[in-house]
C-alpha cells in the first residue's frame, strides 16, 4: 500500500468529518452560546480537505506509487469531504443563520431536496470518474464533468464569505463591511438564501454534465513537477490566505464558471 499519498487521502477523510462534526456542533449550541467560530471551521476545513485532495495525487506519481487502492480510496474520501460535509454545512447554515428571514415550509423542503441532489451528483461524478479514467496522468489533465471539490468547495465559500461580512476581524468586513449599510448586508442574505437551491442545483447539474474543465494543478505544475513547483504553490495559497474570505469565492466562481464559457465560446467560433 502506498504510505504517503494514502495518509494525504485519509487526511482529506479525517477534514471531512470533523468538518461535520463542527457543523452539527453549531446546530446543538447556537442558542445558548457564540457558535459562529463553529461554522467557519467547518468550511475551512472543506477548504483545508482540497488542498490535500489536489496533493495526492500529486505526490503519488511524484512518489511513483499510483495505486487503483489509492484511486478508489480517493474517490470514496472526496464524496465525505466534498459532498456530505458541504451539504451538511450549508443545510445547518441556512436553517439558522436566515432565521430572521423566515423560513416556509416548502423552502425547507426545497432545500432537503436540492442538497440531497447535490450530494448524490457527487457520488454519481466520482463513480463516473473511477469508470471512465485510467491511472495515466495523460488522462488527468481535463475532467469531463465539474470536478468535486470545486462544487463543494464554492458553497463552503458561500459560508466564509457570509461569515466574513458580519465579523469585524476579517479582511472583507474591514474593506466592504465599513462601508455597506445594514440594509445591503441583509439584501446580500436574502440573495443567499434564496439563492443557495438554485446554486446547488446548478453544481450538481454541472458535475454530471460532459463540460470540460482543466486540471487546475497539473495545469500550474506542467508534465512534470518539480520541488521548487509545490513551492510556487503553497506561495500563491498563502497570498490568496492574506484575502482569505473573498479569494477562495472568486476562485471557485471563476473556476465553476470557465467551464460552460469555454463551451459557449467553442460552439461560437464553430457557427462563425
Amino acid at each position: 500500500m502506498p504510505v504517503v499519498p494514502t495518509l494525504f487521502t485519509l487526511i482529506n477523510s479525517m477534514l471531512g468529518f470533523i468538518s461535520i462534526l463542527y457543523s452539527v456542533k453549531f446546530a446543538i449550541y447556537h442558542n445558548s452560546m457564540p457558535t459562529a467560530h463553529f461554522l467557519q471551521k467547518a468550511a475551512w476545513l472543506i477548504m483545508a480537505a482540497i488542498l490535500f485532495d489536489a496533493f495526492d495525487g500529486e505526490v503519488a506519481r511524484f512518489l511513483k506509487q499510483e495505486s487503483n487502492f489509492g484511486a478508489e480510496l480517493d474517490s470514496l474520501s472526496d464524496s465525505l469531504s466534498f459532498g456530505v460535509a458541504p451539504g451538511v454545512l450549508v443545510f445547518v447554515w441556512a436553517h439558522i443563520s436566515f432565521k430572521e428571514i423566515g423560513f416556509p415550509g416548502v423552502y425547507s423542503r426545497m432545500l432537503y431536496i436540492v442538497l440531497t441532489l447535490f450530494v448524490l451528483a457527487v457520488i454519481i461524478r466520482l463513480a463516473r470518474f473511477n469508470v471512465e479514467t485510467p491511472l495515466d496522468k495523460e488522462y488527468h489533465k481535463v475532467f469531463r464533468g465539474l470536478p468535486s471539490p470545486a462544487g463543494g468547495g464554492f458553497l463552503a465559500s458561500l459560508v466564509i464569505l457570509q461569515l466574513g461580512l458580519i465579523n469585524s476581524d476579517s479582511f472583507v468586513y474591514q474593506t466592504f463591511g465599513k462601508i455597506l449599510s445594514d440594509t445591503s448586508i441583509t439584501a446580500f442574505n436574502t440573495f443567499l438564501y434564496w439563492g443557495l437551491p438554485f446554486f446547488s442545483l446548478i453544481l450538481a447539474f454541472l458535475m454530471v454534465s460532459s463540460v470540460a474543465y482543466p486540471h487546475a494543478l497539473q495545469t500550474i505544475l506542467g508534465e512534470k513537477p518539480k520541488i521548487q513547483y509545490f513551492l510556487y504553490i503553497f506561495t500563491i495559497i498563502g497570498l490568496m490566505w492574506l484575502i482569505r474570505e473573498i479569494s477562495v469565492f472568486v476562485f471557485f466562481l471563476v473556476y465553476i464558471v470557465f467551464g460552460p464559457l469555454l463551451v459557449y465560446l467553442k460552439r461560437k467560433s464553430v457557427s462563425s
